[in-house]
């Protein structure tokens, strides 16, 4: 449950003679569970998608639902939280109208301008039929987090979601996430198994190496080749790994292999992760920039974090982070130097 893999642990359990019925009658539940949750999230997303459509707005699922079909094969196998959708930036204006019109609001009410420095802007609406909490949405007009210009994200915009800017999204969206959940790993590894005799590594290859989180994706895909076998070519992995310097503090921050980092899971999860994504990045400017940002981000983002205190100004809330965040933050360092 915690690494969102129970779902698909069922589709490979199911056949088995031998399984517990305890057992067999909880994995199904959660499973009947997700694919009910995941039809109403479908929906949701088509019916916005639509509306974005009908203004001329180009719209793109991520995650969740979308990964659920495009690699999964089946809408119920991968657990979802939320309905991602990626828009050009400067639609934001008008698809926040679509979905206020849709239902949604706002978790935060902030200008518009100001979210366009976080690159994401986050919705509810009320639960949907068979759906008792908040249905949540992630409208994203970013694709790498912590930097200014994004290569993929015109990538995505020129030439689609191809396979290859698909396979460099999931390993960034890993390093984002921290290498914390195993099914980041499941999504690269279903995405390689079924993609790889058309896949061109060498386009894969100069994408990853023109941003700053090549280390962490050289990183991710020689764990999850080590941990499965998926048939990642040795000069990807020749090509995209880091230099001494780089491979020793990423070795400190996230663990020597895949199996060190999925341990480290609610550590990395946690404020600490912040030292992993920093040992993911390439150069010495890139990570400053990062510190900068991880210490000092959008106001906009505090607030989502912080919604009960939104009203609040930017100094009592960067304030109040800081006081909730550096005592973790400062002893999981100290954990990690032994």
């Amino acid at each position: 449950l915690y690494h969102g893999v129970a779902p698909m642990l069922w589709t490979n359990l199911k056949v088995r003679a031998d399984l517990p019925e305890s057992v067999r009658g909880r994995l199904a539940a959660l499973y009947a569970s997700n694919l009910t949750r995941n039809l109403t999230l479908k929906r949701e997303q088509e019916t916005v998608m639509a509306a974005l459509a009908n203004q001329a707005i180009p719209s793109h699922g991520l995650k969740g639902t979308y990964l659920a079909e495009t690699i999964y094969g089946d809408l119920g196998a991968r657990q979802a939280s939320d309905i991602d959708i990626l828009i050009p930036p400067q639609n934001l204006n008008s698809a926040d109208r679509i979905l206020q019109d849709q239902g949604y609001q706002p978790v935060v009410q902030n200008r518009l301008e100001d979210f366009r420095r976080s690159k994401e802007m986050l919705y509810q609406k009320e639960g949907a039929a068979g759906i008792q909490i908040p249905l949540d949405l992630d409208l994203h007009f970013g694709l790498l987090p912590y930097r200014q210009h994004d290569p993929l994200l015109e990538w995505v915009w020129a030439r689609g979601m191809t396979q290859e800017n698909l396979l460099v999204y999931l390993c960034a969206n890993q390093v984002a996430h921290r290498f914390a959940r195993l099914k980041y790993v499941l999504d690269i590894l279903l995405l390689v198994g079924q993609a790889s005799p058309a896949l061109d590594w060498d386009v894969v290859v100069s994408k990853a190496r023109e941003l700053e989180l090549a280390p962490g994706i050289g990183h991710s895909l020689e764990g999850v080749r080590k941990l499965t076998g998926v048939p990642v070519p040795d000069k990807v992995l020749s090509a995209l790994r880091p230099g001494w310097f780089d491979r020793t503090a990423m070795a400190r921050a996230v663990g020597g292999d895949l199996i060190q980092t999925l341990a480290r899971g609610p550590a990395l999860a946690g404020p600490f992760g912040a030292v992993s994504y920093l040992a993911c990045t390439r150069g010495f400017l890139p990570r400053f920039r990062v510190l900068r940002q991880l210490l000092f981000p959008p106001v906009v983002d505090v607030r989502c974090s912080y919604p009960q205190h939104s009203h609040r100004t930017g100094a009592f809330l960067y304030g109040y982070r800081l006081v909730r965040k550096f005592p973790p933050a400062a002893w999981g360092f100290v954990k990690s130097l032994f």
